[in-house]
């Protein structure tokens, strides 16, 4: 295997070890909300078939972002029990994420054929939810040098590819 996830910092093993500092989660919402939204307003702007890739990688960007908050409430609830999980703010963003990216999956599913849409949120949602992850809740992904280059190399093919499925479909 070339590498792999740690999903806690040595360090965090106490009961708050997946719960992040809220000024990180508020970076991170920021920043994805704006891109989303950018997004979201060029895609409205193209032909169909563009518009359903778009729709799509916002729908995988937006399931990243479940993904992590998943993570999150599955900890507080086995921690706390239903108490400790409505007590914490991010079982209501999982719960807004979740339909926001149905909304946003349904739309994408309408403006094209499923070729379109579906590439871009089967490898956007993995790669979303990775980085949030590593900046997040401080997981760490352990490669070393050149394993890098062939990670990187990785991500690339796949977004590229996202894009050749995209536009030609498969047969």
């Amino acid at each position: 295997m070339l590498c792999h996830t740690d999903p806690a910092p040595p360090a965090a093993t106490h009961s708050e070890s997946r719960r992040a500092p809220l000024n990180r989660w508020i970076i991170a919402l920021a920043i994805g909300a704006a891109a989303m939204i950018a997004l979201a307003w060029f895609a409205s702007r193209q032909r169909l078939r563009r518009r359903a890739l778009l729709l799509g990688t916002i729908t995988g960007a937006i399931m990243g972002y479940l993904a992590v908050l998943a993570k999150t409430v599955v900890d507080q609830f086995t921690r706390g029990g239903l108490g400790g999980l409505f007590s914490h703010w991010e079982i209501y963003g999982l719960i807004i994420a979740a339909i926001l990216g149905t909304l946003v999956q349904q739309a994408s599913f309408n403006a094209g054929a499923l070729e379109n849409s579906l590439p871009a949120m089967t490898v956007v949602e993995p790669i979303v939810a990775f980085v949030l992850g590593y900046a997040i809740l401080g997981e760490r992904f352990q490669v070393e040098g050149p394993q890098w280059l062939i990670m990187g190399a990785v991500v690339v093919v796949m977004l590229v590819s996202t894009v050749v499925l995209s536009r030609k479909g498969v047969d």
